[in-house]
């Protein structure tokens, strides 16, 4: 925000209206006494020409500096946030290419990551009308869908992403992770296990299984799980602290 320079213009022909004009004695003659002490007054009081010049200088400088501020905040906030740019590229690459599927599943990630959640959701809808088995969109999609706060269809979306890949991690992980917390053990290990049989080296899904599994009262298993997770992760505290709970040695 800048501020209004003083009106130095109105101010200075303010002033010489209020030092009075020029008397005259009732003969019409010399000016009078009061009248030549008037001029005298105007005269000592007017500012020096290089303090006026100085004053000029002083001012064009600071309006100058003001103007750079001013423009430099509006450049600032012409500059567009990375998500906005994104999808006005994405959005072009649609226009482009309608019915191009790449291109929707980018604009609907860049919805995604601006929070413009149902239009994101729109987006994923359109793709999957055009390929119903486009994994990215689909996975995308449930999760857009839990964000929303709507779980069921959220949950059965990353089903449907497990049943056309079972072993998709980030689908594993996510579904592993929220029925683990409703003590969901068993499906739970539904998820996992055919994740960690094709992919083993995540330590983080060895360690959910090993979870579920020490709920259900599998202990063994659950100190495989664990032991698993500590060979691919060596500094995963939470499995060498579930080892030490089960009263098992670290064989790693």
């Amino acid at each position: 925000m800048t501020s209004r320079p003083p009106a130095q213009g109105a101010s200075a022909e303010n002033t010489d209206r209020g030092v009075g004009g020029t008397g005259t004695s009732p003969a019409g003659g010399l000016p009078t006494d009061s009248s030549a002490s008037a001029g005298a007054a105007r005269s000592e009081s007017r500012a020096p020409a290089w303090l006026v010049a100085l004053v000029f200088v002083v001012l064009a400088a600071v309006l100058g500096v003001a103007g750079f501020v001013v423009t430099r905040a509006a450049q600032r906030s012409a500059v567009a946030d990375p998500s906005a740019l994104a999808i006005e590229r994405w959005t072009q690459e649609v226009e482009g290419a309608p019915g191009d599927v790449d291109a929707l599943v980018g604009l609907g990630y860049a919805y995604q990551e601006a929070d413009r959640l149902e239009e994101a959701l729109e987006t994923y809808d359109e793709v999957l009308a055009l390929d119903p088995g486009e994994l990215t969109a689909l996975y995308n999609r449930a999760v857009v869908l839990l964000a929303l706060g709507r779980a069921q269809e959220g949950e059965a979306g990353l089903l449907s992403v497990l049943e056309i890949a079972p072993d998709h991690v980030l689908a594993a992980k996510r579904l592993a992770t929220a029925y683990v917390g409703d003590e969901r053990y068993r499906e739970a290990l539904g998820v996992l296990e055919p994740v960690v049989v094709a992919q083993p080296q995540y330590a983080d899904l060895q360690y959910l299984a090993g979870v579920a599994c020490e709920r259900l009262g599998r202990t063994q298993d659950a100190v495989e799980y664990y032991r698993a997770a500590i060979r691919y992760s060596p500094d995963l505290t939470e499995a060498a602290d579930a080892l030490e709970r089960l009263g098992a040695e670290d064989r790693s």
